[in-house]
């Protein structure tokens, strides 16, 4: 009779161990990241309140006479806040006066921007759309060495305006070990130091355009070309590849840099203030880089990230057009653990 007792207390608690034994590689298979170097938050509750600066920059390098236009807009920060949640994520940010903080002197800039993306362990998918009226000369002091910066108004050309789509596409090769989540939103945690080679495609409309000639001072002295550019209209096919790094110190602390470049098929028109159309195809470069650094803790989270798109190509047989974007986020927030209701599951959260 105790060896039929010692029977079913041996049964019953192996039965547990394999049970448990079973579970765990069930949880192991459904995780696709090594779990010594990543954690992740993403069925907890995050809300976040962000700081967001945009700028765009246009510039035209003239070969000839080694003479550059940089324009850059003027545009205020925006304060908002970010709700997250498995795949729900929305962020919404406005600007206020009171606490704008632009330079009077470089004039005012009108612009939207939507910023559309997926982050996923192995693909990242990002787009946007920028569109932006109002720049001031940045290089001023190139052509006016005696200009004073500090009681003159910067040359401004209120009717420049570029609009932008961008669409870039990479896959992450060691996405086990590294998170592009933890470098960016905080639906992660990287608590390893690790880092990833990324391969992806890119493409770009751009169309810029001005009512009036570039001419804002007698002192100039460039060809007619480079400053009677009515319109420029450029779609951009291409590669990219790069190398991504996140170095976590302490588990929490964190520093993450990332650098792509891209070689890109452009084709597209250029019109001339002096009735002058061309058509115009060329090779062209494209530069990305984003810079990060923070803290995520359990629940308190707070960092700052800052990226910036470059593009570079032909538009003359004398002239180079870069154009620029730059994107600057400050940010802090707290996450709360999520009970799953009926209704969730419903909508697949």
């Amino acid at each position: 009779m105790r060896l039929f007792y010692a029977l079913i207390l041996f049964y019953i608690f192996s039965s547990q161990i394999f049970a448990s034994s079973a579970d765990t590689i069930a949880l192991q298979k459904k995780v696709k990241y090594d779990t010594n170097y990543i954690i992740s938050y993403r069925d907890w509750l995050h809300i976040t309140f962000v700081g967001i600066n945009q700028q765009t920059g246009i510039s035209l390098k003239e070969a000839i006479n080694g003479k550059d236009l940089v324009f850059a807009t003027n545009n205020p920060f925006s304060y908002g806040v970010g709700i997250d949640y498995e795949w729900f994520t929305f962020e919404f940010s406005k600007s206020f006066k009171k606490f704008e903080y632009t330079d009077k002197r470089k004039g005012q800039t009108q612009s939207s921007t939507i910023r559309l993306g997926y982050t996923g362990r192995k693909i990242r998918l990002s787009s946007y759309y920028s569109n932006s009226k109002g720049y001031y000369l940045k290089n001023i002091e190139d052509y006016l060495p005696d200009w004073d910066h500090d009681t003159i108004d910067y040359p401004r050309f209120d009717d420049l305006k570029n609009k932008t789509i961008v669409l870039s596409l990479y896959y992450t090769f060691l996405h086990k070990t590294y998170s592009n989540m933890a470098a960016m939103w905080q639906l992660d945690r990287q608590i390893k130091s690790s880092g990833s080679p990324v391969i992806g495609l890119l493409t770009l409309w751009e169309g810029i355009s001005a009512t009036s000639p570039f001419h804002f001072s007698d002192t100039l002295n460039l060809v007619d070309d480079f400053l009677n550019i009515k319109k420029i209209d450029y779609k951009r096919i291409g590669l990219l590849a790069g190398y991504m790094h996140t170095i976590s110190i302490m588990k929490h602390f964190y520093i993450h840099a990332a650098l792509t470049q891209g070689l890109f098929y452009s084709y597209g028109t250029i019109d001339n203030f002096n009735n002058i159309k061309t058509n115009k195809n060329a090779l062209g470069l494209s530069i990305y880089y984003r810079l990060s650094l923070g803290y995520n803790g359990d629940r308190f989270y707070a960092g700052i990230l800052y990226l910036k798109d470059s593009f570079v190509s032909d538009i003359t047989e004398s002239t180079i057009l870069v154009s620029s974007y730059d994107y600057l986020r400050l940010l802090a927030g707290y996450r709360f653990p999520i009970k799953k209701r009926k209704w969730m599951k419903k909508i697949y959260l």
